[in-house]
């Protein structure tokens, strides 16, 4: 299969058209471009200016040249026509230079997107001109050859998709595993019951009387005695015999200790509000934590929590989350901590986040939180149990990973400089 290295403008041509200009368009909708979903129906239309909108029909390509450097961009294969945004930027393949579809593949991919961001414009936003977009270079077969070449594309496309869904539904039941095991940890089903085991009534005596210990010692501040638990504190039925005890009466609850953006990248971990860490030159904890966000993943006044966080070892946490780790790691499990509070967060947390604009959580409303008092065998096993299926998962998501780069290989070794 000979190819050739091309520009984007010896493809396609602008398709500015205005509403003003195409005469009946009564019965057009408005639409706008999502990055995940394409060409979509806009709620935030001018319609008081609809004679300025561009129009868009099938086999127009649209984008936002302030958006197009992540990704937002979208092609029209349905056969019908709309309104879209004057800001937009629309275009259409010249005939028989291009398949639509494959042009689209490429400027989505991870070349593609490379490309967008080398000849976008500007320091603090960056934007993609029409004619900044035709700079962008591929290669590509002759077009009777491209047929084939899509053909390839399209059913390795599909065969990634069958294997994603494969594995989204193995990652579901590892989720229903998870959910599964601490169901039964707090039943007392995860290892055999013995009758020498230390009661829960017990247990919860030598839990206040080590908590006396730090408070006499100095190594913890007497804290305001909270109120009973009541059973509509719980989030779901417990057992009958089950007891619980507040967050503050068994663990350190610690507001991270540095800025995100004054951190020194080091040695060590530093948990942020995003799933992967960053690093920090110096550590403050050294310990098995639960890490919580005390502030808002969504902004804009909505109380929502993205995720929460386990970490082991010498780490740092960021001031917009807090630590929380047992004062006596024989009582409590901080992996159980951890699943137990995580699965329930919306209840635990979520529902107490406050404010207007910058929505918190505050210290205090962690320290409420109703924990189980279950024996430390049961809270070992479920923590065995829970590595288990940490490495099945992890195994998952990386044959998710080649499936997702085969795709990308196959459309790279198409449309790229050989």
């Amino acid at each position: 299969m000979s190819s050739k290295k091309v520009f984007v403008r010896d493809l396609v041509d602008e398709y500015s058209v205005r509403a003003k200009n195409f005469g009946d368009h009564s019965s057009f909708e408005f639409f706008g471009v999502s990055n995940e979903d394409g060409i979509t129906k806009s709620k935030n239309a001018a319609k008081d200016k609809v004679e300025d909108y561009k129009i868009i029909e099938q086999g127009c390509f649209a984008y936002n040249p302030y958006r197009i450097n992540v990704g937002s961009i979208a092609y029209l294969d349905e056969d019908i026509k709309g309104f879209i945004s004057p800001a937009y930027v629309v275009f259409k393949t010249k005939p028989k230079s291009i398949i639509p579809e494959l042009l689209f593949k490429f400027l989505k991919s991870k070349e593609g997107l490379r490309q967008i961001k080398l000849y976008a414009r500007g320091t603090v936003r960056q934007a993609l001109r029409f004619e900044d977009l035709c700079k962008i270079e591929l290669t590509i077969p002759h077009y009777d050859e491209q047929v084939k070449l899509f053909e390839k594309i399209s059913l390795t496309e599909n065969e990634t998709i069958k294997l994603n869904n494969e594995t989204d539904f193995q990652l579901n039941i590892v989720t229903q595993l998870r959910q599964a095991f601490l169901r039964e940890a707090m039943q007392g089903k995860l290892v055999p019951q013995d009758k020498n085991d230390e009661p829960a009534t017990e247990l919860l005596k030598r839990i206040k009387a080590e908590k006396e210990k730090l408070i006499v010692e100095g190594k913890l501040k007497k804290q305001k005695p909270l109120p009973e638990i009541k059973p509509e504190e719980i989030p779901y039925q417990p057992p009958n015999d089950l007891i619980f005890v507040r967050l503050q009466d068994i663990c350190h609850i610690e507001k991270g200790n540095i800025g995100i953006m004054k951190a020194a990248p080091g040695d060590y971990p530093l948990v942020t509000l995003s799933e992967e860490r960053l690093s920090d030159k110096d550590y403050y904890f050294d310990c098995k934590a639960v890490i919580i966000p005390i502030i808002s993943s969504a902004g804009h006044g909505k109380a929502e929590m993205k995720r929460m966080h386990y970490q082991e070892g010498m780490f740092s946490v960021g001031n917009i989350l807090c630590a929380v780790h047992p004062f006596n790691y024989e009582n409590f499990n901080a992996r159980f901590l951890f699943e137990y509070m995580n699965n329930y967060k919306h209840a635990f947390f979520v529902k107490k986040m406050r404010g207007a604009a910058n929505v918190s959580l505050r210290l205090d409303a962690i320290a409420e939180t109703p924990i189980p008092i279950i024996s430390i065998k049961t809270q070992n096993k479920f923590e065995e149990l829970m590595q288990l299926l940490d490495e099945l998962e992890k195994n998952i998501n990386q044959s998710k990973e080649e499936t997702n780069l085969l795709l990308q290989t196959v459309l790279r070794e198409a449309l790229e400089e050989k």
